[in-house]
């Protein structure tokens, strides 16, 4: 799509904003205990009552509302019945849309708290990326980045 006037402009705004407001929110809800389908039941009861959808539930027919990833699973995970431990890094991508205005946006947290190690791998992580976009450029290579 396009942006062609202010009303698209703040159509992008809107469900951009519910999609952050409601990821920050998952980020707090997390525990131990629940599971990947209580993220995502969660995450539908925020944003249906807005009138907001699934993109990947309307157009691809996936079974939850957001993706929900636990430790290694590859992306675009299906919510379900495995239950969060502490210090899982869990990603949460929701793709949602509203007035026909999509967004996209994924975050990625530890649940509850990590040892040491991890701390320090994360903050290392964090770091290099932060380095990287002070480096990123016109005409910078992504494997010099890298």
């Amino acid at each position: 799509m396009s942006i062609e006037d202010d009303q698209d402009l703040l159509g992008l705004k809107r469900i951009g904003a519910l999609i952050g407001q409601t990821l920050q929110e998952v980020v707090a809800l997390a525990r131990p205990g629940m599971t990947t389908q209580d993220l995502d039941a969660f995450v539908a009861d925020r944003l249906k009552p807005l009138g907001v959808r699934s993109t990947p539930g309307h157009t691809y027919g996936f079974p939850g509302f957001a993706c929900v990833c636990v430790n290694d699973e590859a992306v675009h995970g299906v919510p379900g019945g495995r239950h969060l431990k502490d210090g899982d890094l869990v990603t949460v991508d929701l793709e949602a849309d509203l007035d026909g205005y999509v967004a996209d946006a994924a975050r990625t947290f530890v649940v509850a708290r990590a040892n040491r190690r991890d701390q320090q791998l994360r903050a290392s992580t964090r770091a290099a990326c932060y380095e990287a976009i002070a480096r990123a450029r016109s005409g910078v290579q992504t494997r010099d980045l890298g």
